[in-house]
Order: structure tokens, then sequence, then C-alpha cells
């Protein structure tokens, strides 16, 4: 059938091929292999686990761990699980390990790296400070940098009582935070709070002082420092500056009160210029060419002025204090002259008692009276007496003398004629109180011309300028 042996060769070396490649994947071994958090079906010819690994291109490290070891014999169905190991950088003790460990928990892997626990001691992860019960638990992401906060002892002075303590702080200041220890910042801590916490370091603390400062329209509640003993000091640590003209109850160099608070007054002067009128006065000159009771302006007045510098200081806000400091005439006043008449012209006039020659007529305010009417008792001594000594009836009048002097010769129409005997509390002015006997009264209410009748006494006896009422 075959008739070139070369070929009949051929074909029986390589059915021989194919036998022994049917023979060699019908008896490999066929495993499971779990790495880097996948699962695989691997077969292989391989006498051992870690030949399996290397046929399946598996590379595996020192510090890795492979489950069953790579020595053991292969054996179809085998399940092979490989624990990687992983890069951290541990500190603890002064002393930093930088490789590859295991360990599924935080705790596993100081213990695999022979690092003990102490109870107090504190473990940061990352960055992250852990729970006691979270440093044994198993982690989901190993840590790449872990730190082993060794608890240090140390002594804290508060105020004079002292007690022990335990931290694990790299600082005063945390170590007292982390105790729930209230720190002021005007408290005094030796050392710093920033100071490195140190085994047998004492801490000593000096509280602050709390105090209350009002100022500005509010109130500041604040603390200064143990050794703060007077108000400018207790200011100064509160950023309270007294400026100019500002000062403090109780003053700067005064103690600390201890209770109570500080008042800070602000103070703020200004100056003002003020002005205001002065009046100019009236003076009176005799015009023998004007008729008595006429007038005329000779010059007219003209107000001043007067000026003054005035100081005035605000406290807080409101008005304190008001002080002149300076007072100066500016223009002085000029007087208004007034020239009134002091001719005296003799006239008549019909009346049912006659004809009178008067020399000034004036119209008054007329009223009566009589001695019962008059609030005087009957029984007074001076019952029914003028001011001049007469007993009062028809014909005496009470007048104002600085107006009509008294005994001045007088008629009213409608009374007759009269004497200026009397004067009364109440008449003031243009004011004539017609007298009375008590059987003979009449009363009068009104308005009415008076005469005063000629002749017209001497020039120093007759009011020139009469007042207005």
């Amino acid at each position: 059938m075959w008739k070139n042996p070369r070929t009949l060769q051929f074909v029986i070396l390589a059915s021989l091929g194919l036998a022994l490649l049917a023979f060699y994947f019908g008896t490999g071994s066929t495993v499971s292999i779990d790495a880097d958090g996948h699962r695989r079906a691997v077969t292989t010819h391989a006498a051992t686990v870690g030949g399996a690994l290397h046929d399946a291109g598996i590379e595996v490290l020192p510090q890795d761990v492979v489950t069953p070891p790579l020595t053991d014999p292969l054996r179809d169905g085998l399940r092979i699980t490989i624990a990687r190991s992983f890069q951290v950088e541990v500190q603890a003790d002064g002393r930093a390990i930088d490789e590859r460990v295991q360990g599924e928990s935080v705790a596993a892997i100081l213990a695999n790296l022979q690092i003990e626990l102490g109870p107090d001691d504190a473990v940061v992860a990352d960055d992250r400070r852990l729970k006691p019960e979270v440093i044994r638990q198993q982690y989901v992401n190993p840590p790449r940098r872990i730190v082993v906060r060794r608890s240090v002892p140390f002594t804290v002075v508060d105020e004079g009582r002292s007690r022990g303590m335990a931290s694990t702080a790299e600082t005063v200041g945390d170590a007292l935070t982390e105790d729930g220890m209230m720190v002021y910042l005007a408290d005094l801590v030796t050392p710093a709070l920033d100071a490195r916490l140190t085994p047998g370091l004492t801490v000593t603390i000096r509280r602050s002082r709390p105090i209350t400062i009002q100022l500005d329209g509010s109130t500041l509640n604040t603390r200064v420092s143990p050794d703060s003993q007077t108000v400018a000091r207790a200011l100064a640590e509160a950023g309270v500056a007294l400026v100019g003209l500002d000062y403090s109850v109780p003053a700067p160099d005064d103690p600390l009160p201890k209770d109570g608070p500080i008042l800070v007054k602000r103070v703020v002067e200004t100056l003002l210029s003020e002005s205001a009128p002065i009046p100019f006065k009236t003076t009176y000159q005799p015009r023998p060419d004007l008729e008595i009771d006429n007038t005329v302006v000779v010059k007219n007045g003209q107000s001043g002025i007067a000026q003054r510098r005035v100081r005035v200081r605000y406290e807080n806000g409101v008005e304190a204090s008001r002080k002149t400091e300076q007072e100066w005439t500016s223009q002085a006043p000029q007087d208004r002259i007034v020239g009134y008449g002091t001719n005296i012209v003799i006239r008549t006039l019909d009346t049912p008692d006659g004809t009178i020659q008067y020399w000034r007529k004036i119209f008054v305010r007329v009223t009566s009276y009589s001695p019962a009417r008059s609030g005087t008792p009957r029984t007074a001594p001076w019952y029914g007496r003028t001011r001049t000594g007469k007993q009062l009836t028809k014909g005496m009048v009470a007048v104002d003398p600085t107006v009509i002097p008294l005994r001045t010769q007088l008629y009213v129409i409608g009374y007759g004629f009269g004497s200026a005997e009397d004067t009364g509390s109440g008449i003031k002015g243009k004011w004539l109180d017609l007298g009375y006997d008590d059987d003979n009264y009449k009363t009068w209410y009104g308005f009415t011309d008076v005469y005063l009748v000629a002749p017209a006494p001497p020039a120093d006896r007759i009011v020139w300028i009469l007042p207005e009422k």
C-alpha cells in the first residue's frame, strides 16, 4: 500500500505523537487557584504546588503565604490560595520599619513584627487613630502607615492640686485635651501647650481669671492671666485700648475688682463756637418840644453779638458736660434813644360837676372799694384808714404811686373829684380803685379816663413815662 518507505515512516511517527499528546493531556491535574481577588482553574502536569503556580504564570514573593505550601505534592482538584503580603511603614519605639508583611488586622501586623501593645498605648493607621476594638478587627484595605504611640506617664499640678495622668498624645496640649481638661487661652501652662510630652513630665497650670468689661454699648466676658493684677494690664490682655481722654472705672492703676465689671468710658471732646444776640437798651431823653405822653424815636437800637467757645464732652456717645472756655463781644449793642414830651398843656373839660381844667388824661382800669370790702377786720385800729391816715370816704382813691403820686387831684366822670390818698397790694400800673364809705358803696368795674386836675405838680413829682398797662 505504501510504496515509499519514507512516507510510511512519517505516518507512523505522526500517529505516535498524537497518541502521546492525547495521553499527556488526558493524564494532567486540574487545580483551582485563589489569588489577587480572582479564582481560576488550571490544568498542569507539575508535581508540586509551586510548579503549578509557575505553570500558571503566577509570581509568589517570599513574604506571600501559599496554602498548601509550595513544596506540597499536587493532586487533581486541589484548591490553592495565595495570601499576598503588602508594604507597610511602621513607627514604634523610635524605630522605623518599612517592609512587606502579613496580617488580617493591625494587631496581627504588629504581632508579626514582634511589636507588643500596652493597655494604654495608641495606634494611628494612615493618620487615623484607631479605637482598641478596631485594632483587632479585620480590615478591608491594608494600612500603608502605622504609628504606635506609647502611653506616657506625667503629672499635672492644677492650681496646687496634683494628679498623675498617662497619655499617648504627642504634646502637652493634646494630652490635656484628650483628658477633657479645659484650658483657657489666658491660663499659664508650664511647659507650653505645644511642648513635647515626655515620661515623668510635670505640667503646672495657673488658672486665668474671668472678668467682665463693659464698653462701646456691649459687654465683653473674657479671661486674663493670673499675673494680671491691675485694670490696665487686664484691659491690655483683653485687647481694649484707652485712647486719648478715655478712662476706666476702676482707674487703670487700680487693682482688679473682685467682682463687678470694668467700665470703659469712651471720651470725645469737641469745641463749639456759639453766638447769641445782646439786646439793646432803651434810654429816654426829655423833649420840651413834645407834649406830655408823646414820644419820638431819636435813634433806633441795634442788638449786639456775644460769642463764646464751648467745650462739649461726650462719654460713650452721651453728652456729659458743657463748659464755656472763652466769651467775648464781637459787636457791641447800640442803645435805642426815645424822646419823651415834657410840654404840659392845660385843657378844659365840661363835666356834670362843672368845667374843669386838667393837665393830663390817662386811660385806666377802674374798680371800687369800701372799708368793709378791703379785707381789714373791723376790730383793727387801722380799719377804714387810707395810706395817708384819713378815714376812707367817697372822693378818696387808691392808686399806684409810681404812676399817680399820692395827693394828686383828679376827676373821674361819674364819680367826681377825688384825691389819691390810698394804695393797695393789688393796685399796680394804670389802675384806680375808687373809695366809698360802707353805707354809700357803688360798684365800679371797667375802663375809663381819669383827668389830673390843674395846676400840674412840680416837674420832680411828675411820672413822665407811664407803663403800658
